[in-house]
């Protein structure tokens, strides 16, 4: 089951069973297009879904694609469908040129369905591990060159000169039946399309290997005989009979080789003493066998560490590891499970292995982080780390299948940073502008990207050592690339070569700036700015110190009137009595014009006290009749005095 890079579809992949071609040259495709058997990826799609789904897609579309690519042109149409109890059997006419050179060659070998907006739940049966596809549309199938169900395998057929189609290549073996099969179920496909059945002189050599009437082959190597002592009849060594067919005589039970193996028994192993011990002998005593140098071990790669390395090697394409791995398209950090790292170091412990455990432990460290990273980070991070590689090799293109281990350099990225580094959670910095604390009392980090500059360190630390410790599965070297050093520039004034000499400097011509600004031969450039700046503040000074002086005179008015009531009395502390109410009281005559009205000039008093009043409620009212007796400068004397 293959995933799209969008993450709204997905694609499940079975290998077609036939294809044969037409007259035109076209070729015509089947086989089970989806089953509901579990695939490579542990998922299941379902089959009542995929009945109901397929059947819709064929009555409105049909359509037939290649590698599910929107740049390619189509592949063909889909002509047939059947609901077989195997899965849903499609027959496809392949009309495009390039699929069908590529479905002739070998490279198309499956069917690939699309499903747009998957609905995937946990199986209830514990089969399937990634869950159960119950929902979707199905939007297309597609020729693929790889398959993700290896339940059926590719079965290619041509057009024989007698018009009827031979069998040329099967890669599953079938048991042959003793019982012979008619006409009919050997050409049933060719029935069924209501073409006549051919006559029996017609029936393919290769077809005719099913008949019980055909000879039996006989063995191009002689496994052994046995030879009857009697008569000298020869019987095969792998023939049951246990009684000589000529003359009834008892056939010897021990078969005679025909000839000499060719495969030789392996070289004693070496012990590191020189001594030479005998393949599992316990040559040095430690109570172990030794083991045989002449057999090399196997290394075998988890699928799941295979995965990841391919997912997280810049060399390739996302596209490509998606062909191969389908489930990458969940996301990296989906990919790894620290459990089963774990288990490993547990195993490494177990079995006293103080060096795998210590390699181990790295691993199990570094799937931690991954399974915590940001899963977008990681996506951008791995398009840098790819595009980093296609910068430095625009015209390679390794693929997970084809793999040179070794041949390329690992990209050194340089694009918007600092010197790198492969320790897991670091980032490259930037110095900070100020020290100005957050709230939390932590300095500001101004570096961009933080996220993304963790993650990328996160996938190149994992993805070499993945490749550190299975280096024949990635095509990048095992180091690191270095950044090359350019040749340096040759200037006039300073020339590197060893037979140049120093060059006087010219100073700089400024006659034309000069002449630009309106300067005379004798005036700097600066004389011509002090002068203009001087008459711009003159000219701006003037009306400031006019406020300003009007500023000051109003200043001195108010500090004389603060000083005059800080100076009177308090008429709530001390009332006016004696000389201080005889001194007032000219004030208040002269104020009333002469008045000689002993009344009004009591009642006068009187608003004069209360206009003095500390409180506010009282004077203020005071103050507004006394104004409106004798005017608003009188009454401030009056008020003041």
């Amino acid at each position: 089951m293959a995933f799209t890079t969008d993450g709204e579809s997905i694609a499940i992949s079975i290998p077609f069973t036939k294809s044969e071609e037409a007259a035109d040259g076209s070729v015509y495709v089947e086989g089970i297009c989806t089953d509901d058997g579990l695939d490579l990826d542990s998922q299941i799609v379902d089959r009542d879904f995929a009945t109901k789904g397929l059947t819709v897609w064929f009555e409105d579309w049909g359509n037939c694609r290649q590698m599910h690519s929107s740049n390619l042109a189509p592949a063909g149409k889909a002509v047939k469908m059947e609901v077989r109890p195997e899965g849903i059997w499609v027959r496809t006419h392949v009309v495009e040129p390039t699929a069908v050179k590529l479905v002739k060659e070998g490279v198309y070998k499956a069917y690939s369905v699309g499903i747009s907006k998957p609905r995937i739940i946990r199986d209830p049966d514990g089969i399937a591990k990634n869950g159960r596809v119950v929902d979707g549309i199905f939007s297309e199938i597609s020729l693929v060159d790889f398959p993700a169900n290896p339940r059926s395998r590719f079965d290619l057929a041509k057009r024989a000169s007698s018009g009827e189609i031979e069998v040329v290549e099967k890669a599953v073996e079938v048991e042959l039946t003793k019982a012979a099969p008619t006409p009919a179920d050997v050409f049933g496909d060719k029935a069924s399309e209501g073409d006549s059945v051919p006559q029996p002189a017609e029936v393919p050599a290769a077809e005719k290997a099913t008949d019980a009437d055909t000879a039996p082959v006989e063995p191009e190597v002689t496994k052994g005989s046995r030879d009857c002592t009697n008569c000298g009849a020869t019987h095969h060594a792998d023939s049951a009979a246990k009684f000589c067919a000529d003359c009834g005589s008892k056939l010897p039970g021990k078969t005679e080789k025909a000839e000499e193996p060719e495969v030789s028994k392996a070289a004693d192993a070496k012990e590191p003493d020189g001594d030479e011990d005998g393949a599992d002998t316990d040559g040095d005593g430690d109570g172990k066998p030794d083991a045989d140098d002449d057999k090399a071990e196997k290394s075998v790669v988890p699928l799941h560490v295979k995965r990841l390395h391919d997912a997280l090697c810049a060399a390739f394409h996302e596209e490509d590891v998606l062909n191969v791995h389908p489930v990458v398209a969940k996301g990296l950090p989906g990919l790894v499970e620290p459990a089963v790292w774990a288990a490993d170091v547990s195993k490494a412990i177990a079995a006293e292995d103080i060096a795998g455990m210590v390699r181990l432990s790295e691993g199990y460290g570094l799937a931690l982080q991954l399974a915590k990273a940001d899963e977008a980070a990681c996506g951008t991070a791995m398009d840098g780390l790819r595009k980093s590689f296609a910068d430095a090799f625009p015209d390679a293109h390794p693929t997970p299948g084809d793999v040179e281990p070794g041949k390329f350099k690992r990209p050194y990225i340089s694009a918007g940073r600092v010197n790198p580094t492969a320790a897991p959670g670091q980032h490259p910095r930037i110095p900070l502008a100020s020290h100005v604390p957050t709230p939390k009392a932590a300095e500001a980090d101004l570096t961009k990207g933080v996220v993304e500059d963790q993650a990328a360190d996160i996938l190149k630390s994992f993805h070499d050592f993945i490749a550190d410790q299975h280096a024949d599965m990635c095509p990048m070297f095992p180091e690191p690339g270095v950044l090359p050093t350019p040749a340096p520039a040759t200037t006039d004034a300073l020339d590197t070569r060893a037979t140049a000499t120093p060059q006087p400097v010219t100073p700089p011509n400024y006659g034309d700036v000069r002449k630009g600004l309106g300067l005379a031969a004798e005036e700097s450039l600066d004389d011509r700015i002090t002068s203009l700046l001087g008459k711009a503040i003159e000219k701006a000074q003037k009306p400031l110190q006019d406020e300003n002086s009007s500023l000051r005179e109003e200043v001195e008015t108010l500090t004389k009137r603060i000083t005059s009531l800080e100076s009177a009395p308090d008429p709530s502390d001390r009332a006016y009595r004696g000389g201080a109410l005889a001194a007032l009281r000219p004030s208040v005559e002269k104020g009333a014009a002469g008045s000689v009205d002993t009344e009004a000039a009591e009642a006068l008093r009187a608003i004069i006290l209360k206009a003095r009043h500390p409180r506010s409620d009282i004077s203020g009212p005071a103050m507004d009749s006394l104004i409106k007796v004798v005017g608003p400068k009188r009454a401030a004397d009056l008020v003041s005095d």
